[in-house]
């Protein structure tokens, strides 16, 4: 499909791995930034450790450099950013419950990235994405010969909001996987942090 070979062409290399690593060395004194990386390497271990698909949701007021976290967080697997036009791994909230059900199935293993949950339709809209991610297994469906297979991935959704996305649900088992940092990523909104944040964007 269209979709699935956009999301591929996300899974690129550019630069050079010294650059990058660099560049992530910077993120070294804001560990509410690099928790998004750490979130985002551990994705593929998930497996491997038979753990449980969780949720890390950084809550603060816009303007402070979530995006751009979120952002260096996905050039580990290749383009996040979200002007590109070849294919990114960078998404919005307000994606459909079909389309991230069906992003997790293709890209398992790898983290899923939701920004700004403002933008989501409605609570429910956020209550369900993340009992989705939570279950790790997609809904069960019928066809006209019998029953559709359900598929069954491993992730780590990287969401952004400025209002800690788990208060859009009471699920208890979605909530004990969600992790929210109520925090500025970069420990200040302040004019001075631009230049840091604007470097790390530009790598």
């Amino acid at each position: 499909e269209a979709g699935d070979a956009q999301i591929s062409r996300a899974c690129r290399r550019r630069g050079t791995l010294e650059g990058w690593v660099a560049a992530a060395q910077e993120l070294a004194p804001y560990p509410v930034a690099a928790c998004f990386l750490y979130a985002s390497l551990a994705a593929c271990l998930l497996e491997i450790t038979d753990a449980d698909n969780c949720i890390l949701d950084v809550a603060c007021p816009t303007s402070s450099g979530k995006s751009i976290a979120l952002t260096f967080a996905g050039s580990a697997w290749g383009c996040a950013n979200e002007r590109d036009s070849e294919g990114t791994l960078f998404q919005k909230w307000n994606s459909k419950p079909t389309y991230i059900e069906r992003l997790i199935a293709l890209t398992s293993g790898m983290p899923l990235i939701l920004d700004d949950t403002k933008l989501a339709p409605s609570p429910d809209h956020i209550a369900q994405t993340l009992y989705a991610v939570a279950s790790g297994r997609g809904k069960g469906r019928g066809t006209t010969q019998g029953i559709a297979e359900t598929t069954a991935a491993k992730t780590i959704l990287l969401s952004t909001s400025e209002a800690p996305a788990i208060g859009a649900t009471r699920d208890g088992g979605t909530r004990a996987r969600t992790l929210t940092l109520w925090a500025l990523p970069f420990g200040s909104t302040a004019k001075e942090m631009r230049p840091t944040v604007q470097a790390l964007a530009d790598a």
